[in-house]
């Protein structure tokens, strides 16, 4: 939008659609279809309409995401890659301790520690650093670590947010199913707000915790226009 170079750290911090799709264009549409289908398991894409750049990396899919598969999605970047499939039990037991239902939890690396960091620690700035979409709407820091990113759809009839902390991951949508524009004041965010809220409850008591370092991930002072050290 500022028709000038932009680091990707700046882009997502303030959600830039413009380098998204540039980026999203290197990928490839397929690649990224192929990845949040068969590796993330997101179940509503759809193969004829959504292998392209306005789905894949602006969230225009056919029908949506629920914010349950989007949640997991998001889960490998608190978890060193790391993707776990989504369940809401691991076994039910009759009275007499048999067991009569067993859930098949799978667990893959979905992408590389190394990569989660960085993605991690870019998340944070949009919590954190200053022009962060989501700037001061986090869980107190003495109660835990946080990251996320916001997300919002032409004319604000969808408001998205995911945040994670060390101990949770949690989506939060805003809106109408029939897709009626949202009649809200400008600056607020009802999703985050909403985060927010819950995990500084959900996690009262809990020890502190910071998400673990890639010690493969080397920090460095660089330049922003030369990409150099």
């Amino acid at each position: 939008y500022s028709h000038s170079m932009t680091t990707v750290y700046e882009a997502l911090k303030q959600s830039l659609n413009t380098v998204a799709v540039r980026v999203g264009d290197w990928v490839t549409p397929r690649t990224m279809f192929e990845f949040a289908r068969d590796t993330l398991g997101i179940t509503t894409l759809d193969e004829n309409s959504d292998v392209d750049l306005a789905p894949m990396v602006l969230g225009a899919t056919t029908t949506g995401l629920s914010p349950y598969e989007l949640a997991g999605a998001y889960m490998m970047y608190g978890d060193g890659g790391r993707m776990t499939s989504l369940h809401s039990y691991t076994s039910v037991r009759d009275y007499q301790g048999n067991e009569i239902l067993e859930k098949d939890i799978v667990t893959t690396q979905a992408i590389g520690e190394d990569t989660a960091y960085i993605m991690n620690r870019l998340l944070h700035s949009v919590l954190f650093d200053a022009g962060g979409t989501a700037r001061g709407i986090h869980p107190d820091a003495n109660v835990m670590d946080s990251i996320g990113k916001t997300g919002t759809t032409n004319d604000n009839k969808d408001v998205w947010f995911v945040g994670l902390t060390p101990k949770y991951v949690m989506a939060t949508w805003y809106g109408y199913d029939s897709g009626f524009a949202l009649n809200t004041a400008s600056g607020t965010h009802a999703p985050t707000t909403a985060w927010k809220y819950v995990m500084e409850r959900a996690q009262q008591g809990l020890p502190v915790l910071e998400f673990p370092v890639d010690e493969s991930v080397v920090t460095a002072e660089y330049c922003t226009e030369s990409g150099g050290l």
